[in-house]
């Protein structure tokens, strides 16, 4: 209930510095428990920019909510999905515009989430009836939210295009990723090409040195997949036990804002993480969804073999 009061606060609010949505966070989630009990207010902000609920800017320390979107879910027939804000008035209007005495054509349901507000889903008879519900609502409708983002994803090449820096200061402790543990350790230095991590006040700073030596200043998840890609390591694995499929990442490489957020729009659900293994898993995903995000990352899918017979056949 708490990811449900919190959703229609920051809805009704609309932005803010990223200090208030810490103190509210704190406040519903965390009031009583101690600091190890206590949910990260990062964490929340992730999940919620994932479900496409939030958009964070981490330089600018500042949040804002997404638009209210219907859209209809992949390869999932007449299943629709409510994305961005949720306010009290267009809550209370679903109800109304749902209401069995008003239509029969679409059918209103939610499924709770231990780690996010309720997915809000919607059956109907085909698309159309979705789309002249948003009219109704004044909401925006896209077909499909997952196809066409996968579609649009940026690749790492535009990222570091956009992204080209000088050399780190220096005098703080560095830390350097390693591609093939997925871990960071204290460097004695930054000069080699690699992905390198400074402590300084705030949020920790990310550089990616190219091969050439040039500097890019880079979020971290942009920067850890290109360091995969400089050391053609590849981590996502695609397998067919869903009924679209299922994208697994590992825990220490989290996908970018927008590749995660492709991928969970698939489904409206939040990736479930395995502590034993370390993973996220996006579900309801196809196979051409995701080898768009892996594309976008420099990477190639792990089908594995008993899914690429799955593959052959479907």
């Amino acid at each position: 209930m708490n990811y449900e009061l919190f959703l229609e606060w920051l809805s009704e609010r609309g932005s803010g510095r990223w200090s208030t949505f810490v103190a509210a966070h704190d406040w519903l989630f965390n009031a009583g428990r101690s600091q190890s009990e206590g949910i990260k207010a990062t964490w929340t902000a992730r999940t919620l920019s994932d479900l496409g609920h939030v958009e964070i800017d981490w330089r600018a320390q500042r949040w804002s909510v997404t638009p209210s979107i219907l859209t209809v879910l992949p390869t999932a027939g007449a299943r629709s999905l409510l994305t961005g804000g949720r306010t009290r008035t267009l809550m209370r209007r679903l109800d109304e515009e749902t209401n069995e005495a008003v239509t029969d054509n679409i059918v209103f349901d939610r499924h709770h989430q231990d780690d996010g507000p309720d997915a809000v889903f919607f059956v109907s008879r085909d698309e159309t009836d979705v789309e002249e519900l948003a009219s109704r609502l004044g909401i925006n409708y896209d077909y499909c939210a997952a196809d066409s983002l996968s579609a649009a994803l940026p690749s790492l090449d535009s990222y570091l295009a956009v992204s080209e820096a000088t050399p780190a200061p220096t005098g703080y402790e560095v830390q350097r990723f390693d591609a093939t543990s997925l871990r960071w350790s204290t460097a004695a230095s930054d000069v080699a090409p690699g992905l390198y991590a400074y402590e300084v006040y705030g949020l920790a700073r990310q550089r990616f040195v190219t091969q050439s030596g040039v500097n890019h200043e880079v979020e971290r998840a942009i920067g850890i997949y290109a360091e995969l890609r400089r050391t053609k390591t590849q981590v996502l694995r695609w397998t067919a036990d869903d009924v679209n499929g299922g994208l697994t990442v590992p825990g220490q490489a989290p996908l970018p804002a927008l590749q995660a957020r492709a991928a969970t729009a698939c489904s409206g659900l939040a990736a479930t993480f395995s502590r034993s293994a370390s993973t996220r898993r996006y579900v309801n995903v196809p196979l051409g969804i995701a080898e768009r995000i892996a594309a976008s990352l420099g990477q190639s899918l792990d089908l594995g073999p008993v899914d690429r017979k799955a593959v052959a056949h479907a």
